[in-house]
């Protein structure tokens, strides 16, 4: 990690100094670094920097570091007017290493007089407020920069840092100390030499699930994956569940990825069907200018509405969607999960009110977060990102509404459950405009969720090695925190990966020669019965795949060996286990030899074995001649020919 050279920004706000930096990495200038420790003084660094920065005063409130080349800022708050102060930085990694100094800047805390401001706050308002975070919007005229000092009481403490370049719109997350239920805060802008501040005001936090895990990831092993994740910083973090889904080796959690570009304009893309309200052509694709095209609904005070029914028609049950939306004043806006022809589904919308919502539509029961009364603005693009899985305790609604451009929040806006036994039927994806005006659809995504049923409980372990996989499967997983009182937070994933094949390891060893075949006469006429001790697949160890047995009215050797006659026989038994077998269809009154090897899966084969023969008794009566003829007359030969009735 290399030292940081930062300097302050100007003009600053009163009693406060802006400082700015560019990231480092977390190994030199490569990787994210941990954490940044500054800290200031009054008295200057002389010969000793390490003595000077022990004494020092450390900055509460460092922003997280960014990615190499990063553009990073803090407010340092509650200084004295007129102060000239030292300022030195360091850096941290996940390990704990510590960067050298940086550069050593001194900067005089501006004075607290002001002329009257020509900065005005306006529409200042709390948006997603989940514990243990808070989300602070307002507007400023002309656009300035801006910041939110928080804290555990009037005094703060915290502060947020300001962006880069001023803007009328401004939106910071705040987040109360461990335990905290409440956040004190006070809204800055600044520009030039003016000013503008809110008094002091007090967020009251709900209870809420954990934050979504960070650092989920997958990766392939030989017939297995190995899954890893950031440690969660929940006070009351009970553990993580994993969620997991194989599908084919080329199969994906993908449901649906439509971006409306391939369109053509005017008309509904492929798949897209238009049902109800009172239009047949209520949408169509169109072009936005700096966004290309988009899929738009028009309503003139019906509810109109286009499904996604390409065939088969899907029937999704467990499934996220997730895309952007933009209203116009006086219109609606809703995306539909299970959406059905008969006009059922679960319905998450902006309304005419701006005020976004989940609804059930054609059945269920719904309790929980069902309205987000925070007024979201018309002809502004959002993100959106809607669920419903089913768990044991219902279908699980989750949704969460940002502004398109900013950094999704960690908690879901809205949940709730339908406690419905059986939710509502399963179905499609489909997006509604209503009110009187037009609603924008963009770049919507469709995923899958994986079985509820299908989950390892990791307790707090922040890793987990899923094994005995299939090389021919890709395997899809989804990671969930939950809380003591057992509320899971939204899902990271899907991480996927695909095990690595492990070739079978090759067999050289084949299996040992038996060495005591006997054969003695069986107990009818024709029969022998042998007997020998089994070997193993790899010498003497294990179990063997076949038998070569043959017979011949010669001893057999390895030379004769192919031409003798071969018997059928089953398995062997495990090796060291007593042979005894009866073997038919031989010929009476004849010596029999007979010889055997011994295969292994493999296709390894032992060497032959010892022989073995057995004089097989006739049936005590002289054999019949029949027939009796010759053939093949020369003048002075002839071959004579005969037949009997058994062998002779």
């Amino acid at each position: 990690m290399l030292a940081i050279l930062f300097i302050l920004q100007g003009p600053a706000i009163a009693a406060d100094l802006t400082l700015r930096w560019t990231a480092p990495g977390d190994n030199g200038s490569t990787g994210t670094a941990e954490g940044y420790d500054l800290r200031y003084s009054t008295n200057p660094i002389g010969a000793d920097t390490t003595a000077w920065w022990n004494a020092a005063t450390a900055v509460a409130g460092e922003p997280t570091p960014g990615t190499p080349g990063a553009d990073q800022a803090a407010v340092v708050t509650g200084l004295v007017p007129g102060a000239h102060l030292t300022f030195v930085l360091r850096t941290i990694d996940e390990a704990g290493n510590v960067s050298p100094f940086s550069n050593v800047l001194q900067a005089t805390v501006p004075d607290s007089t002001f002329p009257d401001p020509s900065v005005s706050i306006a529409n200042l308002r709390v948006d997603s407020i989940a514990s243990p975070s808070a989300l602070i919007r307002w507007e400023t005229v002309p656009g300035a920069l801006g910041f939110v000092r928080y804290g555990a009481t009037g005094s703060y403490g915290e502060a947020t840092s300001p962006a880069a370049d001023t803007s009328r719109t401004h939106a910071h997350w705040i987040t109360a100390g461990a335990g905290e239920e409440t956040i004190h805060y006070q809204v800055v802008s600044y520009v030039a030499g003016a000013r503008d501040s809110t008094a002091d005001a007090i967020v009251v936090l709900p209870d809420a699930p954990p934050a979504r895990p960070s650092g989920f990831a997958a990766l392939a092993g030989p017939e297995l994956v190995d899954l890893s994740w950031s440690a969660s910083a929940e006070p009351d973090l009970a553990g993580y569940r994993v969620f997991w889904e194989p599908r084919g080796r080329s199969g994906t959690p993908l449901l649906l990825d439509q971006d409306f570009e391939t369109a053509a304009t005017g008309s509904d893309p492929a798949g897209w069907v238009e049902e109800g309200g009172g239009s047949t052509n209520a949408f169509g694709v169109t072009n936005v200018t700096g966004r290309g095209k988009v899929y738009r609904g028009t309503s003139t005070g019906s509810m109109e509405r286009s499904r996604w029914n390409p065939s088969p028609s899907p029937a999704w049950s467990d499934l996220e969607a997730s895309g952007s939306v933009r209203i116009d004043s006086g219109a609606a806006a809703y995306i539909l999960l299970r959406a059905t022809s008969v006009g059922g589904g679960y319905r998450f919308g902006l309304h005419t009110d701006g005020t976004f919502r989940i609804e059930s539509i054609g059945g269920g029961s719904l309790s929980g977060d069902l309205e987000l009364p925070a007024p979201h603005d018309p002809d502004t693009w959002y993100r959106f990102r809607v669920e419903a899985w089913e768990r044991s305790e219902g279908v699980l609604l989750r949704a969460a509404l940002w502004p398109e451009g900013e950094v999704e929040p960690p908690y879901p806006s809205l949940a709730a459950v339908d406690g419905a036994a059986a939710g509502l039927p399963v179905g499609s994806v489909g997006l509604i405009a209503a009110g009187v005006g037009s609603a924008w659809f963009d770049d919507l995504v469709v995923e899958t969720r994986p079985s509820a049923d299908r989950f390892m409980d990791q307790g707090t372990a922040v890793a987990w090695r899923h094994e005995e996989l299939s090389s021919d499967s890709s395997y899809h997983y989804w990671l969930e925190a939950y809380d003591e009182a057992g509320e899971p937070s939204l899902p990271a994933g899907p991480a996927s990966a695909s095990p690595i094949a492990v070739a079978a390891p090759s067999d050289s060893t084949a299996p040992a020669r038996v060495v005591d075949l006997a054969a003695v006469p069986g107990p009818s006429l024709g029969q022998a019965r042998l007997t020998w001790t089994a070997v193993g697949d790899d010498s003497l160890d294990g179990s063997a795949s076949s038998y070569d047995l043959r017979w011949s009215l010669n001893a057999i050797d390895g030379v004769n060996w192919p031409t003798a006659t071969r018997l059928p026989t089953s398995a062997p038994l495990p090796s060291g286990a007593a042979e005894d077998r009866v073997f038919g269809t031989l010929p009476q009154g004849k010596t029999v030899h007979f010889a055997l090897r011994t295969k292994d899966e493999a296709g390894n084969e032992s060497g032959l074995s010892n022989p073995a023969s057995v004089a097989l008794p006739g049936d005590g009566t002289p054999p019949i001649l029949a027939n009796i003829r010759s053939q093949n007359v020369g003048t002075t030969s002839a071959q004579i020919a005969w037949s009997t009735n058994e062998p002779a």
